[in-house]
């Protein structure tokens, strides 16, 4: 008995630790493991290396990395087409009510954006760990040559893509922008630009590229089970939000009183230089656009509140931006410093992407906030991360409204997605980001929707910052906290 406990434990041992042996394909199923994502990547990336073809395997990597794209926009659109169906009976019964984010449309989407994700990051650490080696004398001439096939295999399959393509891409260009990799992906994403047909892909190639996918889904859709878990349970009466790695310790808007909306914008402070030397910031574009917000319900004098969880690296290169939406008494928070997959981080890197984060946008913003987002929303049962965030006096800030900007870029998307879910759901935290422009345009005719919804009397939405609308809902727990002991004194 006892011999084959310890066999076994030795073929899991060897089964993580060594980069090939039991793997039929380059795809192996540890892509999408539990294990430190960066002693991972760095890994696969010696495996490639040692491949007798890595320009296949780096085909075959962007391949599943295209499909997995390709599913998730599939998904998104069952998503809003699920979503769309709900809308008439919101619209007859004012006291009907879901969470669009329970809908297992919505599920399966996000289950296929956490695979995309991270063939996307394997695929962009690949490429700088690849332009490094070409360029390094100090690596064996064999390995170099076989670093610059697959170099020049991620080049000239991203030169072959259709402009519509760009779309499923996303992730992976900011992430290798981000890196500042070599020049020959510049030439690639210039040449995105062209109307070039992409090229017929190999069969094989195709079908060990949606068997890493299928892998992938099997392996990660119990873990997203689990963690959907604890979201779903955020339904029903009212309960206390506070610092902690349980339930109490992530908002979702699900429990918000009927009627209580919080726009919540990612990613940002956003600034570019335009080609005639002057400077565009998305953020203070949907700033001009909040301020301006008045209607029946929403009649103040700053226009509408909301909430902006920002990247620590934007807000230190931006922190001027970062202070005067501050200063507006808009509520700015933290997400992250480099928007890293958190649940797969190594405490190196959970050192920079948490601490190292909250401490800097805590200097610049010259106060205390109450709330993080973990990129993807990936920490609600990550208890290493969750902990750190009770530690820091932080709760974990989910949504309950997906405005899928974020990954369709589209402006009447955009507007659809949220005013429908608005419909259907009547409270809740908004996801959105201030660092497209499609976005910005999205959340300005959202904002004409709610006026014209309130003003009618067809609805009644009332705007917060996410701080206000979580005290909202501590007052409401503590009413039902208090009927139910005055009740339970009754009893008695």
């Amino acid at each position: 008995m006892l011999r084959r406990i310890y066999m076994k434990i030795l073929v899991f041992v060897l089964w993580v630790f060594t980069p090939s042996v039991f793997a039929s394909s380059f795809y192996d199923d540890r892509a999408f493991g539990m294990f430190d994502q960066a002693v991972q990547q760095e890994a696969r990336f010696q495996a490639l290396l040692q491949n007798s073809t890595p320009e296949t395997a780096m085909r075959e990597e962007i391949e599943a990395l295209m499909q997995a794209r390709y599913r998730e926009h599939a998904f998104a659109t069952a998503f809003q087409e699920e979503v769309h169906s709900y809308v008439p009976r919101a619209q007859a019964d004012k006291n009907y009510s879901i969470n669009p984010t329970d809908l297992e449309s919505y599920k399966r989407l996000r289950l296929m954006d956490a695979i995309a994700e991270d063939l996307s990051s394997r695929v962009a650490y690949e490429y700088k760990r690849l332009a490094e080696s070409v360029a390094d004398p100090r690596v064996a001439l064999d390995l170099r040559q076989k670093a610059n096939l697959a170099l020049e295999t991620i080049t000239q399959n991203l030169a072959s893509l259709a402009p519509e393509d760009r779309v499923v891409l996303t992730s992976f260009l900011e992430e290798i922008n981000e890196t500042k990799a070599a020049p020959p992906l510049q030439t690639a994403v210039t040449l995105l630009k062209n109307k070039v047909v992409r090229t017929k892909v190999n069969a094989d190639i195709a079908q060990k590229a949606a068997n890493a996918v299928l892998r992938a889904n099997k392996i990660l859709s119990k873990k997203m089970a689990r963690a959907l878990q604890e979201q779903e349970q955020n339904v029903g009466p009212a309960t206390f939000i506070t610092p902690s790695i349980g339930q109490e310790g992530n908002v979702t808007g699900y429990r918000f009183p009927e009627g209580v909306v919080a726009l919540t914008f990612d990613d940002g402070p956003h600034r570019i230089q335009l080609p005639d030397g002057s400077y565009r910031s998305f953020t203070l574009e949907l700033v001009d656009a909040l301020k301006n917000h008045h209607d029946k319900i929403n009649d103040s004098a700053t226009g509408a509140p909301a909430s902006f969880f920002w990247l620590a690296r934007n807000v230190v290169s931006f922190d001027k931006i970062a202070k005067q939406v501050t200063a507006a008494g808009y509520s700015t928070n933290c997400h992250s410093w480099n928007h890293k997959n958190l649940s797969r981080a190594g405490e190196s890197v959970l050192k920079i992407e948490v601490t190292k984060a909250i401490q800097a946008e805590r200097d610049i913003y010259g106060r205390d906030f109450h709330f993080f987002r973990c990129p993807g929303g990936a920490c609600l049962t990550t208890r290493r991360v969750r902990q750190m965030l009770a530690d820091q006096n932080l709760v974990h800030a989910f949504w309950s409204i997906d405005s899928l900007d974020w990954l369709l870029l589209e402006p009447d998307a955009t507007f659809r997605n949220v005013t429908e879910q608005l419909q259907i759901s009547k409270r809740g935290i908004v996801l959105m980001h201030d660092i497209h422009a499609e976005s910005i345009e999205a959340a300005k005719r959202i904002l004409a929707w709610i006026k014209e919804k309130n003003d009618s009397g067809e609805l009644s939405l009332r705007l917060y910052t996410i701080d206000q609308a979580v005290d909202l809902q501590n007052q409401m727990a503590q009413k039902i906290e208090s009927t139910r002991l005055d009740q339970k004194t009754l009893v008695k």
